[in-house]
């Protein structure tokens, strides 16, 4: 065998074998150190994984503190480190993790709520409804009919801040409203006030309702359902 370093060399493959164990291991490495503390482990706290290397400051393999061939020029430079941690994860104990998940089951309390809120949001409708058709018979018929806006004004409101007060004064709009449909349906006798009175007696039935459930309700459900409305229920 040639050995590169400008002279004519012959070894045999045993010695150079012999020669590069030899020095590998002599040479100081880094030792690995696992640490897991998964198990054992108390049941409701976390456990923690972490990997520690600790390497000496110098360490070489070689001859001259490098890696490298007898008669050879080219050396690595010798690695250094102190004790580090290179992987620490805190994982939380979850003793249903992977189990799926249950249907939610609402309390009679919370479906109690989740009506108010329902309903809450048809009466704002509603009055947005009333609200778009008085502005439309204003501008095409008559202004006097502005003077009408103060029963969606108070619905509307009352669907907003949850307030029995303003929600009995939509429902005293709409049994205004109804009693002069019928009126309407007495004399004339058409279709189309007949249809008009059986919206409007419809409507007036679910602002009853909602008035009714509301004076079921405490001051501190009512403040709840102000503050988060179905967020803040389930």
């Amino acid at each position: 065998m040639t050995v590169p370093n400008g002279t004519d060399q012959t070894q045999s493959d045993a010695e150079i074998a012999a020669r590069l164990q030899a020095q590998f291991d002599s040479a100081p490495v880094a030792s690995v150190v696992h640490v897991d503390t998964k198990v054992p482990r108390p049941s409701n706290q976390p456990y923690t994984q972490a990997t520690m290397v600790s390497m000496p400051p110098s360490a070489s393999v070689g001859g001259g503190g490098g890696l490298g061939f007898p008669g050879s020029g080219h050396q690595q430079p010798a690695a250094s480190a102190q004790p580090a941690t290179i992987n620490a994860i805190n994982v939380p104990y979850n003793p249903h993790f992977g189990e799926a998940a249950g249907p939610t089951v609402l309390t009679p309390e919370q479906t109690r709520l989740l009506a108010v809120v329902s309903l809450a949001r048809a009466i704002r409708t509603l009055a947005s409804i009333d609200m778009f058709f008085i502005f439309m018979y204003t501008l095409f018929f008559s202004p006097l009919f502005i003077g009408a806006a103060w029963g969606p004004f108070f619905g509307y409101m009352s669907g907003k801040e949850y307030s029995c007060f303003r929600a009995k004064v939509y429902a005293f709009y709409y049994i205004i409203k109804v009693c002069f449909d019928a009126y309407l349906v007495v004399n004339f006798s058409t279709f189309f006030y007949l249809f008009g009175f059986m919206v409007d007696a419809f409507i007036c039935s679910v602002v009853v309702r909602y008035c009714r459930i509301l004076e079921t309700l405490e001051a501190g459900e009512i403040a709840r359902l102000r503050e988060g409305g179905a967020a803040g229920i389930v």
